[in-house]
């Protein structure tokens, strides 16, 4: 049976990649404390991509492991800071249209690897 992601779970990632933006903002200002806040928690990602394995538990089964690995970091290099700062930087939207397409990303990753009900 499709895996139904619940539109409040994609939501909520989309709060928690602006709050970590608002976090690398914060981390560019000052550039000192940001290698050490970095190197305290290892490489880029550490937090998101277990958190993506986490949420996508329930789904592991339905993939092989070299595909659940390749959603997972799939969600994770589209959803995070780079992500949302290239939607604004390089595409000039603002947070609305950056979070609508996130949105859109990660529906579209779901429903790739887990079929069309799933986004």
């Amino acid at each position: 049976a499709p895996v139904v992601v619940p539109a409040r779970v994609v939501g909520e990632l989309v709060l928690i990649v602006r709050g970590l933006v608002e976090r690398e903002q914060l981390d560019r200002g000052d550039a000192e404390l940001a290698q050490v806040g970095r190197a305290a928690r290892g490489a880029r990602g550490a937090r998101r991509v277990p958190m993506y394995a986490y949420a996508l538990g329930p789904a592991r089964d339905r993939l092989t492991p070299a595909d659940f690995d390749r959603l997972v970091t799939a969600l994770a290099s589209v959803s995070g800071v780079e992500g949302h700062l290239g939607m604004k930087d390089v595409c000039g939207l603002d947070d609305a249209a950056a979070d609508a397409n996130g949105h859109l990303i990660v529906r579209a990753l779901l429903a790739a690897f887990l079929g069309p009900d799933a986004g």
